[in-house]
This record gives structure tokens, sequence and C-alpha cells, in this order.
């Protein structure tokens, strides 16, 4: 009876595989999130500035899993292994998720998205004054939609030079010459990221293929697209390039 009694009253310590399972995942978790942070694919997600909260993400995944793994052998319910196997399938969903492909967005994310072409995007502000102080091919495509968007008259950017970095995207809009050249802009993480882009023409951009990365450099004319006057590049040089390893622009 004494010995039936103990084992009632302290219980039988066994491997909870639910609980180890979870510490699995825990893992699983943070190796994903560091693999992000060391190659540099955190940026197709979130902004670069909070990068610091995904480091303490990690340690206090880490330290879980880590109380998780000490004590894994424990007394445990069958009704509670029920419960923790359903919540440790919700938990896995990151990782499943964690091994699709890294790419940024591109084309196929404007479907549902309208492109902020020659305007500034209503979240983004940036000061005139020092984007003017700015040397033409220092400024960004948001520099230059800064400006668009404050001038009174678009021909008064006619003739000015410019290099902008993006990449392509077809309008219905546009003639067989001309492509958007887009970037994506970014407060938080991809769930606000903005489309914007500037109008590019040359001759070779008829044959060029969506989401192709190129930097154009030329000089600024206007044109009548959608039935309103808009700053196109019209192109001296395009150039292919790889991807930039920060992709989106950050406001």
């Amino acid at each position: 009876m004494g010995v039936s009694g103990g084992r009632e009253g302290g219980g039988e310590r066994r491997l909870d595989r639910s609980r180890l399972a979870a510490a699995v995942v825990l893992y699983g978790i943070v190796a994903m999130l560091l693999h992000r942070l060391l190659s540099g694919t955190l940026v197709y997600y979130i902004n670069r500035r909070y990068e610091w909260l995904t480091w303490v993400a990690v340690a206090g995944l880490g330290a879980m899993a880590v109380a998780l793994s000490a004590t894994a052998r424990r007394r445990a319910s069958r009704h509670g292994a029920r419960a923790a196997w359903s919540s440790l399938a919700v938990l896995a969903l990151p990782v499943a998720l964690g091994l699709a492909p890294q790419q940024p967005l591109g084309s196929a994310a404007l479907g549902n998205r309208q492109v902020a072409v020659a305007s500034l995007p209503p979240t983004a502000e940036r000061s005139v004054t020092r984007i003017a102080a700015l040397q033409p091919e220092r400024r960004s495509m948001l520099d230059w939609l800064v400006e668009f968007h404050v001038a009174d008259d678009a021909r008064r950017f006619v003739g000015q030079e410019a290099q902008i970095t993006g990449f392509v995207h077809r309008d219905a809009s546009l003639g067989p010459d001309q492509v958007q050249l887009s970037r994506f802009l970014m407060s938080c993480c991809v769930a606000d990221a903005t489309a914007i882009g500037i109008v590019v023409q040359a001759p070779e951009l008829a044959v060029v293929p969506d989401d192709r990365w190129l930097t154009v450099t030329g000089r600024f004319a206007v044109r009548e697209i959608d039935g309103a006057q808009v700053p196109v590049l019209i192109a001296d040089d395009v150039a292919q390039i790889d991807p930039p390893p920060v992709p989106y622009l950050y406001y």
C-alpha cells in the first residue's frame, strides 16, 4: 500500500513526447531565424531596423526550447497531451513556411497593388531640401518620386539626368518600349509594402522579361500616360544586374 501510494502521489516520470516535439519545433524556428539573419534574407520580410527584435526572439525561443528539453520527462495526462499536440501543429507552421524559397517581392505581387508612378505614397515623407543637395546619380527612386510629388509642372524635369535601379514590371497603359522600373517601399514588413515605380523607355526594353533587375541611366522627358503628363526616363544606357542584397526601399 505504501509503495503504491508513493507512486500515485509522486507520479511516475515518463517521456512527454509532445513537450519534446515542441522543443524540436522551437529549435527549428531558431535555426530558421538564424539562417535568415546570417544570410541577409531577413530583409525580404521585415524592415532592417527591426532585426534586433529578431535577435531577441532567437534568444527567447532558444531558452524556451532548452527548458522544454530539460523537462520533457514528467508526468503528463492524456488530455494535456492532446491539447499540446494540437498547439504544436500551429507552432510548426512557421518552420514549414520557412522551407519555401527565399525571394523578395516582385512583379507577381503587383497583381492586386497599384503602383505609385510619378507620385509620392502618402505615408512616405522625405526632405526635399536634402534631396535637392544630392547628385542625380545618388538619388533613389523614392527621392525622385518625392520631387515629382511636390513639383507643380512635370516639364521642370525635362533633360535632367538620372540613374534608377529596379525590377521590370509591365502595365497595359504603357507602350511596347516602355516598362515600369519598380521597387517595393516598406515601413514595417511585407504586409505594408507599397509598390513604387518610374516609367523608363528604350527600344531594347521590349524584350526584357518581367522581374529582371536593371540600372537605367538617361534623361527625363514628359509623356502622357493614362491622361496625365508623367516624367519618363529616356534611357541612354540599360544594364542588367543581379538583384541587390537589400531589394526594398525603406521609410
